[in-house]
């Protein structure tokens, strides 16, 4: 089986290309920024309707997983949303006639999280027009299960490895309690995230694959967990002298939901993840460690 990842640069992409390839899986990657040295890595904007038809040809995928995306800083970017629909638009477009399965990742954020209940795949979604990068996963997601019969959708909530970038809030709190710097909180802390380890995606991607899944899956930890308990979790970890430091503290906060059910992902692949949150907070703090980047 022949498989390519899109926007294998990326933190997902780069995840699940690096997997695959150890994994012994005929894998190729497609970046748009920040080059892979590899042969079968290939530099394109996805964006292009030629060039992309030209080089999926060249390839003929039998599997493709699309992570590629630009993801702007304001989901309310729309020239971000134009250049993913293109995107997206080109790859459908591709397996739609060539009859090829997609596995395209989305994000967990797609859900109206004005509601306090646990959110699952059948949950109604967020319609916020102005959220253009948001509604134009939703418009993609409704494209594929109209035009495609092979496909998985992966909706993925907080995404997190050793390679994050400067500005994640899990990065800022790793390198400060690394050099026992204070940890500092904005607001009461209370704020939760789900968030899902980059090599647990690739794993639970594999499985399911393998399994012949079709649909829709939210990929993430069935645990929510507070600012406050992130930052104390990293100081535990790490061993710091850091303390956390509220700014702002009793100010009033709106608090979205951020808690999302994995139990139809685990139902269909088994009955636990490859690691605990906690397993995989100690797995990319070593790593991050062993980079030497601080």
């Amino acid at each position: 089986m022949k498989i390519l990842i899109t926007g294998c640069s990326g933190l997902i992409g780069k995840a699940i290309f690096e997997y695959f390839l150890s994994q012994g899986y005929d894998s190729y990657g497609t970046f748009h920024k920040n080059p892979i040295l590899s042969d079968r890595v290939f530099q394109i904007d996805l964006s292009h309707i030629i060039k992309t038809k030209k080089l999926l040809n060249q390839i003929k995928p039998d599997l493709i997983i699309h992570t590629a995306a630009i993801v702007p800083f304001d989901y309310k970017s729309k020239p971000a949303s134009i250049k993913n629909s293109l995107i997206d638009q080109n790859i459908i477009s591709y397996c739609e006639k060539n009859d090829t399965k997609l596995v395209y990742f989305s994000s967990a954020y797609i859900y109206d999280r004005s509601v306090n209940n646990i959110l699952t795949e059948t949950s109604a979604l967020q319609n916020d027009k102005q959220q253009y990068y948001l509604e134009q996963k939703i418009k993609s997601e409704i494209k594929i299960q109209q035009k495609l019969d092979k496909y998985l959708i992966f909706r993925v909530s907080s995404p997190i490895s050793s390679e994050l970038k400067n500005n994640v809030v899990f990065k800022i709190f790793l390198e400060n309690a690394l050099k026992n710097l204070p940890i500092i909180l904005d607001g009461s802390g209370k704020r939760e995230q789900n968030f899902i380890y980059t090599k647990e995606i690739a794993i639970q991607c594999e499985k399911a694959i393998l399994a012949k899944n079709i649909g829709i899956y939210n990929l993430v930890y069935s645990e929510a967990i507070s600012m406050t308990q992130l930052a104390e979790r990293i100081i535990k970890l790490t061993n710091s002298k850091s303390k956390i430091v509220y700014k702002n503290k009793t100010a009033k906060e709106n608090l979205v939901n951020n808690n999302f059910s994995n139990k139809k992902l685990l139902l269909s692949l088994g009955k636990k993840l490859e690691f605990t949150i906690e397993e995989a907070l100690t797995e990319i703090i070593k790593n991050y460690e062993n980079r030497s980047i601080i």
